[in-house]
C-alpha cells in the first residue's frame, strides 16, 4: 500500500504524519510522491506506524506493490452468504482482505512479543531492582 492510500484512509494530514515521525512535512510528501526514498532506519519506523499496511520494503523500492495487481480465482465462500452479503451491499472480498490483514497483524504483534520475551523481563527486572531513572525527579 502506498503511504498517501494509507494516509487517507486513517484521515490523518501529511502534517500528522510528519510530527509523529519526527520529520518536515515536505519530506512526507517527498516519501508519499516518490521524489525521495527514506532512510532504511526510517523507512522501518513508517512500517511499523502503518503496522505493516505501508512495508519497508515498499517505501525503499525493493520490491513493487503488487497487491491488487493480479488476482486469482477468490477463495470459496458460501455463496448463499456471499449473495446475501452483496444483497447488503457489502464487499465480501474486501471483508475477507480486511479479516486475513488482521489476523497477519495479531499473529506478527504475537511473534514480535515472543521474540522479545526475554528482553522485557530484563527490562522489568532492572526497574524492579534500580527503579525508573525518574523516579528521583518526582514531585508528587
Amino acid at each position: 500500500m502506498k503511504l498517501r492510500t494509507w494516509r487517507k484512509q486513517q484521515n490523518w494530514t501529511v502534517a500528522q504524519v510528519a510530527d509523529l515521525l519526527g520529520i518536515g512535512i515536505s519530506t512526507v510528501t517527498a516519501y508519499e510522491n516518490g521524489s525521495r526514498r527514506p532512510r532504511p532506519e526510517m523507512a522501518n519506523q513508517i512500517e511499523r506506524m502503518t503496522r505493516g499496511r505501508v512495508t519497508a520494503a515498499e517505501l525503499l523500492g525493493v520490491v513493487a506493490n503488487t497487491h491488487g495487481a493480479v488476482r486469482e480465482d477468490p477463495v470459496p465462500f458460501d455463496n448463499e452468504m456471499r449473495e446475501q452479503a452483496k444483497a447488503l451491499g457489502l464487499d465480501p472480498d474486501a471483508i475477507a482482505d480486511k479479516a486475513i490483514t488482521e489476523a497477519v497483524k495479531r499473529k506478527r504483534i504475537e511473534a514480535w512479543i515472543e521474540e522479545n520475551k526475554e528482553a522485557f523481563a530484563a527490562h522489568r527486572k532492572d526497574i524492579e531492582e534500580n527503579g525508573l531513572w525518574s523516579d528521583g525527579l518526582r514531585t508528587f
